[in-house]
Parts: C-alpha cells; structure tokens; sequence
C-alpha cells in the first residue's frame, strides 16, 4: 500500500483527514501464506540480481527427504501471496520452479549463473497454467454453472485462455492450456458440482476418482 499512501497523503492532509488513519482503513489480506527465512529470500534475490550461483537444500512437495541442487535463478515471483524462483537447475539440466519456502538452506556461490534470455523463460513458464506450469501438454474445457459461472467469467485464468458464455442455460465453458495439473485440479474443485470437466477424458476421469475417494471419507 505505501505507493498509494505516498500518492494520496497531500490529497488526505488538503481535506484535514488524518494520515493515520490509512492503516485502519485500508486492509490487504493474505492467507495461505508460507513463512520464508529472510537470509534465504536475501541470498535468492541477490542471485537473481547478479546472476549468481547458488546451492540449495530442497525438500519437494510431499516429501520428508531433502536433497542439495545448484541452482541459476533466473525471476524472483510473487503468486499467490508466496515466493517462488524460476531457475535453471544444473542438477536436471532443465529449467525449473522452487518454492523459497522449501528451500531449507542457501549458500551463494561465487561462479556466475548460467542466464537464460527472457523470450525462453516467458515461453517456458507462460504458455500453460499455474506456478509449475512448464510446456503445454494439453487444453482443459470446463463448463460452469450457478454461481460458478459469473465468476468465473470475471477472471483471468490464463492469458491463452478462451471463455464462452451460454445465455439459454447460464453456463460458462472455459478451455486453458495446461502442463502440471496438480493446481489446475485443486480450482476446479473448489467450485465443487458447479465445475465439470469437459476435456481432456484423463483430467476428467482423474477429478471423478478423486471425487469418489472424497466421498469415502463422509
């Protein structure tokens, strides 16, 4: 909010409302939020910076084991109120996504980062959906109904994404490129029965196991 605090202060003072007021008055809320260790973040950002490498202790996402990887960060990202960094991993040999929260420790090392140019990282990482998102590997269509489908036609999924409306039936059907689909799956299914997946049949039949092996538990 500080940007806009600078901006509109003169304006506040001028109508004799109290600056102080702003902090009660304007609100960001985040949740979901993981906590980053600061000196983490510090030797992260400063690698992307001076194109540095670093090494890393990273423990994947569902997994107890940790594992050490040099890594070349190439863009710090803000998604979803959490830090990420696209990097080349010299381990894999392959351009990835690190959550700064899994990264247990980070050593900057002395030797310069390998640079990818920017045309490769924004074909890389925004042609399909979501932080993980990688090549394309396919395109969803889902069709949503009631309250679903107003407000899911208010957003922006992807920039390639299309959206129809159908007026005689109020529903909305949406087709997004994706590549990793663990969190395409997780928005779909927060709309519950108002989101039915159209296409691709895998996507569709992997939602519907799910779907039963949720029932089982109620």
């Amino acid at each position: 909010l500080m940007p806009f605090k600078n901006r509109f202060a003169p304006l506040l003072r001028a109508q004799g409302i109290d600056i102080t007021e702003w902090n009660e008055r304007f609100k960001i809320l985040s949740i979901f939020t993981r906590q980053v260790d600061n000196l983490t973040f510090e030797i992260i950002a400063d690698a992307v910076l001076y194109q540095k490498k670093v090494l890393i202790n990273y423990r994947k996402l569902g997994q107890k084991d940790s594992q050490e990887r040099v890594i070349s960060p190439q863009t710090l990202v803000r998604y979803r109120d959490n830090w990420y960094v696209d990097a080349w991993c010299h381990l894999r040999e392959d351009l990835r996504t690190f959550s700064l929260n899994r990264i247990l420790s980070a050593c900057k090392l002395k030797e310069k980062g390998k640079v990818i140019p920017i045309d490769i990282l924004e074909r890389h990482f925004g042609e399909a959906f979501g932080i993980f998102s990688g090549p394309v590997n396919a395109t969803a269509e889902i069709l949503f109904t009631g309250t679903a489908a107003y407000e899911v036609s208010q957003e922006c999924w992807h920039p390639r994404q299309e959206g129809y409306w159908n007026d005689e039936h109020n529903e909305y059907r949406l087709k997004i490129p994706y590549g990793e689909k663990t969190e395409l799956i997780m928005d779909i299914l927060k709309w519950g029965d108002q989101a039915e997946v159209l296409k691709p049949l895998d996507l569709r039949q992997e939602i519907a196991e799910i779907i039963k092996n949720c029932a089982k538990k109620y």
